[in-house]
Order: C-alpha cells, then sequence, then structure tokens
C-alpha cells in the first residue's frame, strides 16, 4: 500500500486535489456562509497534525498540561482528523463544481473522470485489499487465556507487565504490533507501558533504575501490584532495550518474591503481601524529590504497609501532619471505579487514609457530608487525606466529574 501512494503519479494527483481544495478556499472567501467552514477547516488541520510544526509542540504541551482529559487527541489525526476531512471534502466540491461550470458540454465527462480517479484508481488498495494486511487481525496465543485464569484466582490487585515500555509501542512472536495490549487480555489492572501524559508515568519511567535493588518489592506493595508478568514472546526493539534474561535475574535477587508460575512464554511472579486499593499509614515521610522518595522506599527498614512518602515538588500546598499518629482498623467496599466507602473503627489517633489511584484534585473525601481538605499525592502518585477524627465512623471517596 505504501509503495502505490509513493508513486509519482499518485503524488502528483494528491497535489492537484489539494490545488482544487485551494482554489475552493479562495472562491469561496467572499461568501460569509462559507467563514465556518474555514474555521472548521483550519482548527481540523491545526490539532491534525499534532506535534508537527509550526507551534505543534507547544500547543499540545500547554493542551495536556492545562486540560488533561485533552489526552484522548494524543493521535490526533484518528481522534479530530474527520473534522478536516468534512470541510476538506467541502472546499474540495466547491473548486471542482467551479471548474466543472467552465467545462460547459464536457461538464459530464469531466465530472465522470474526476469520480473515477477518485473513488476508483486513488483508492485501489482498498479495492484490491491492500489496505487489510494479515496484521489487522491476530490470534492471541491460549497460554494467554490460561495465564488470566490463573491470575484470577489470586487477587484483584494490579500486575506489572515485562519488559517495560518507555513508549506504548510493542511487539509480539504471534504476528501483533501496536500499542501494549495487555490491558485488554488480562482482567486485572494492567501497568505495562507509557503513555506519557498520566499522573503515575514519571513514577513508572524510574522503575528501570530500581529493578536490580533487593528491595524493589517495597515500591511493588505501595503501587498495589502483587503479580509480575514476564513476556518472553516480545521482540526486542528500541522501547524495550534490556533483554528478558536480564529481568529474570533481577526479579531472582528480590526479597519476598514466590516462585515462578509459568504458561509457556509468560512467567509469572507473586509477591504476598502488598497494600490494598484504600488504606491507612501511621507515618509519613517527607522528602524533596522523587529520586528521593523512591530511594526511601527501598531501604532496608522501609515498610510499605505502615508508611507513606511525601514528595515536596509534587505538593505545591503541602498540609501539616500531626506528631503522634496511629493505624486504626478500616475496611472498604468499592462501588465503582469513581466511588469507594470506607469503615473506620476504633481511630484512637490521627492517620492517613490512601487512596491507590492516580492521583487528581478531583477526588474528595467526605466524613459525614463534610469534605476532607487535607488532600495530597502521596507515593509519587497516590491519594493522601489527613484523618483526624477519632472513634468509629465512614469516609466517603468519590471522584467528582467536572461539566465543561
Amino acid at each position: 500500500m505504501y509503495d502505490f501512494y509513493s508513486q509519482p503519479k499518485i503524488l502528483a494527483l494528491s497535489i492537484i486535489i489539494f490545488v482544487i481544495v485551494v482554489l475552493g478556499v479562495l472562491i469561496s472567501v467572499r461568501f460569509k456562509k462559507w467563514g465556518y467552514v474555514f474555521f472548521l477547516f483550519f482548527l481540523g488541520w491545526f490539532v491534525s497534525k499534532g506535534y508537527n510544526p509550526p507551534f505543534g509542540e507547544a500547543f499540545y504541551q500547554f493542551l495536556f498540561n492545562t486540560f488533561p482529559f485533552t489526552q484522548v487527541l494524543r493521535n490526533p489525526y484518528e481522534k479530530f482528523g474527520v473534522v478536516w476531512l468534512l470541510s476538506y471534502s467541502f472546499f474540495f466540491s466547491f473548486g471542482l463544481l467551479w471548474i466543472a461550470q467552465r467545462m460547459k458540454a464536457a461538464k459530464s465527462l469531466f465530472l465522470s473522470i474526476v469520480l473515477i480517479l477518485l473513488l476508483g484508481y486513488l483508492v485501489q488498495p482498498l479495492w484490491n485489499g491492500d489496505v487489510f494486511t494479515e496484521r489487522v487481525q491476530v490470534n492471541v496465543p491460549e497460554y494467554y487465556k490460561e495465564a488470566n485464569a490463573y491470575l484470577n484466582t489470586k487477587d484483584n490487585n494490579r500486575l506489572l507487565h515485562l519488559p517495560l515500555l518507555q513508549e506504548p509501542t510493542i511487539e509480539y512472536t504471534w504476528g501483533y504490533r501496536g500499542e501494549e495490549p495487555s490491558e485488554f487480555l488480562f482482567d486485572r489492572s494492567s501497568l505495562s507501558r507509557s503513555d506519557r501524559g498520566l499522573p503515575a508515568d514519571e513514577f513508572y519511567l524510574h522503575f528501570p533504575d530500581y529493578l536490580v535493588r533487593k528491595n524493589f518489592p517495597n515500591i511493588l506493595a505501595i503501587s498495589g501490584i502483587s503479580g509480575i508478568v514476564v513476556h518472553q514472546d516480545t521482540i526486542k526493539n528500541r522501547f524495550n532495550q534490556q533483554s528478558i534474561d536480564d529481568y529474570e535475574r533481577q526479579i531472582r535477587s528480590w526479597k519476598n518474591i514466590s516462585e515462578v508460575k509459568s504458561f509457556d512464554k509468560l512467567n509469572i511472579y507473586t509477591l504476598p503481601k502488598v497494600n490494598d486499593w484504600v488504606y491507612p499509614v501511621g507515618k509519613v515521610a517527607i522528602v524533596n524529590s522523587l529520586k528521593h522518595g523512591m530511594d526511601t522506599m527501598v531501604e532496608d527498614g522501609f515498610d510499605p504497609q505502615s508508611t507513606g512518602v511525601v514528595i515536596k515538588a509534587q505538593n505545591k500546598n503541602l498540609p501539616s501532619f500531626p506528631k503522634d499518629m496511629a493505624i486504626p482498623k478500616i475496611s472498604f467496599k468499592k462501588n465503582s471505579a469513581t466511588h469507594y466507602t470506607v469503615q473506620v473503627k476504633d481511630a484512637k489517633k490521627p492517620f492517613v487514609l490512601i487512596l491507590s489511584s492516580s492521583f487528581n484534585p478531583l477526588w474528595e473525601a467526605q466524613i459525614d457530608q463534610k469534605i476532607v481538605h487535607k488532600h495530597f499525592k502521596i507515593n509519587a502518585f497516590a491519594n493522601g487525606w489527613v484523618m483526624e477524627k477519632k472513634g468509629d465512623y465512614i469516609v466517603d471517596i468519590t471522584f467528582h466529574k467536572k461539566l465543561l
């Protein structure tokens, strides 16, 4: 397909189409009613071109950082290209009609030739099947289904997939190439790639620096990761430089890792004890940077079940913490992905309640319908609240979506 569109005659035909579109734009300038269509044309082009110049990088950096929900446009041509093509087609038809009206007797012949070229010759790969190659559909090996069934019998905590990817792209020996698909192959929540923009990405991207540390399972416990899936069926590329054998050696050097369970090309390791989705801590280690925070997590004597790490660089308005804290008994119910109910029992002292979902100021904790205002990022990615009420009570944690 790519060879077809690289031919000089096809490139020339594409340029002619663009020239007709430009002609349509120039002709329609004098009509006020076409102003809206021209606005869509310009907006569609600017958004669809992505990071390409002019101003692409600066525009998207501002957009993603200021309005996180716009990250759906990280593949802008796929998501927004139709807006550009819609207005593009208007201007093309306007320019084409202007030319055809000057053909007089040859008008019908001219339009027929254009239709044949556009709907026949120019899209020839659609007619002969070159667009839909064997890579469009692949069969996932049966051992993925077996591994998923096994993991579902263990717990509902997160999975970490190796190799670690610095980008979302991966290629497998069984024919798949594209964005890392583990979130669709396993029922449990998966940490498998970086989309460079999600709140947890910075934390995840530093994992390779700590894989060689024997206490790396502390970082996994804090992340709520109880299973490590090593994919031996990947094809090495520039995004996963480390070999699978290196990963296996590093895992065997970690503390508190169980024996491997193998399903053909998948090796699964488990941690016996990790933090739940909601849990309390009675100690807080306050550090300056992410590196300092992760160094603290892998120190001998650090207990991820009782201590949280707060990074000053990630919190503009860091709350004050009580000097004397203690861990109470809690239980929780996950009502939905955006709503948790936490039962606190016999809290004698203040404590920090942690929700192991990516930090967002839209997460809100309430006690007796009163907002808990001491909300901050903890453990480099999660939500934390200082709970100062004593006794038995219920904490309602909800993600409040803003309507635009």
